[in-house]
């Protein structure tokens, strides 16, 4: 749960259980309809007037109460949570920390299992290590936040986030109709920072779209 702990970071879950509720409704439908239907899902909403949505491995998917009210239906919302939702089958952010630390000759207690901490014998020992593994792997996850992931990440979660919105029922065209609300909003808009830094801009994901 360290990497949703980063992800939440100082900003609180939105204050609305109804809200909460409905997100992971959505949230557990496409789930339940994606090649990871095992995993412990868990959906959020993040009080924050910035305009994006986060994944993380393991099942954690969040969407900012700023993007959010961006929305006109549930269409559009189930079309942000399935591109979060490929990112996390995919595990592209567990490789692209994989790769991260590779080049940063992080040391590769950052991934062994918590349960392997669990079976150390030496109370002591196993507290300080696993403080240090959850320090890496916090440090490494804030980086990957911060940079997002690469494109082609991001265009297969677009490309298979369709897929999996029309196999859940809902109108594939909501996910084109989500980037181009969010390609009428201007550039500069303070509330689309982070989201124009870790993503391709919505013009550029539209044009892979339809080129595949």
């Amino acid at each position: 749960e360290n990497m949703s702990a980063v992800l939440l970071g100082t900003r609180p879950l939105y204050n609305n259980k109804k809200i909460n509720i409905y997100v992971n409704q959505v949230g557990m439908w496409l789930a339940s309809n994606s090649a990871r239907p095992d995993l412990p899902w868990h959906f959020g909403v993040i009080n924050s007037s910035s305009i994006n949505a986060f994944a993380a491995p393991g099942g954690y998917v969040f969407i900012t109460s700023g993007m959010l009210d961006q929305l006109n239906n549930e269409a559009q919302l189930a079309a942000v949570l399935a591109h979060e939702i490929i990112h996390v089958v995919e595990q592209h952010h567990l490789n692209a920390m994989k790769e991260g630390a590779m080049r940063d000759a992080l040391t590769e207690s950052l991934f062994v299992s918590v349960d392997a901490y669990q079976a150390n014998t030496d109370a002591n020992s196993k507290k300080k290590e696993y403080k240090a593994w959850s320090k890496q792997i916090s440090n490494a996850a804030q980086d990957l936040y911060s940079k997002g992931l690469n494109r082609d990440d991001e265009f297969q979660a677009d490309q298979q986030g369709i897929r999996l919105l029309a196999r859940a029922g809902y109108d594939p065209f909501a996910f084109i109709t989500n980037l181009q609300l969010l390609n009428a909003i201007a550039a500069d808009d303070s509330s689309l920072a982070l989201l124009y830094k870790t993503h391709p801009t919505p013009e550029q994901r539209l044009a892979a779209l339809s080129d595949n």
